[in-house]
């Protein structure tokens, strides 16, 4: 199944996101977002450093081989199509940067065990490692 896509510049985030793929993944990761959402799941999807937008144009084919993205596809309205895969994309996108700023968050964090260390040697701990 192949599907007319496009990415205006309200899209300026997608856009950002789909520049900084490498070359020919665009269609590969769209179809694993939309895989993911169908699976209630989220995808691992490749972030830019650093989050951005950007102006521009892009009209291209989304092609789907996969039965189930064919049936999820055809049961989308022709022209309420591009808008889902747009929130799709936009979901899944912000799952994955709040999954990075989770895990990031938690490796800033000191690792303090919890045992039967006393409060005053705890605070000595945060002291020292500066948090």
């Amino acid at each position: 199944m192949i599907i007319h896509f496009c990415l205006r510049e309200d899209d300026g985030d997608l856009l950002y996101w789909r520049k900084s793929l490498p070359r020919g993944t665009f269609n590969y990761y769209v179809r694993q977002a939309l895989l993911a959402e169908k699976a209630k799941r989220i995808a691992d999807l490749p972030l830019p450093e650093k989050l951005g937008k950007c102006d521009g144009f892009v009209d291209t084919k989304l092609y789907f081989y996969d039965r189930e993205l064919i049936q999820m596809m055809r049961a989308c309205p022709s022209k309420k199509r591009t808008p889902y895969i747009r929130r799709v994309l936009r979901k899944q996108l912000e799952e994955n940067a709040n999954r990075l700023k989770a895990a990031t968050q938690q490796a800033d964090q000191p690792h303090i065990p919890d045992d039967d260390m006393s409060d005053e040697y705890r605070k000595m701990l945060l002291e020292m490692s500066g948090k």
